[in-house]
């Protein structure tokens, strides 16, 4: 995930003419990070590069700090593979 982000991010900062800066939040696989996206400020400076266990499998087990559906926009599709389809 951190790799097809810093690649984009490159791509976006070059379309912006503004730099993009990717930050990791390690830790929960994922929910942590998903959690400050979802509090921070829905004002188009903050994406999330999310994947199928933070937005599709762990809402399913876990109690999550954030609801997937109403704190999150989709933006685009960034990457597809044979265990997502």
């Amino acid at each position: 995930m951190d790799q097809h982000a810093r690649f984009y991010a490159s791509h976006l900062s070059a379309s912006l003419d503004s730099p993009a800066y990717v930050e990791n939040k390690a830790g929960a696989e994922g929910v942590g990070g998903s959690h400050e996206v979802a509090r921070s400020a829905a004002d188009g400076h903050t994406l999330l590069v999310a994947n199928f266990g933070t937005h599709a499998l762990k809402p399913n087990l876990f109690q999550l700090p954030y609801d997937t559906v109403e704190d999150f926009t989709p933006v685009a599709l960034m990457t597809r593979s044979p265990q997502s389809c």
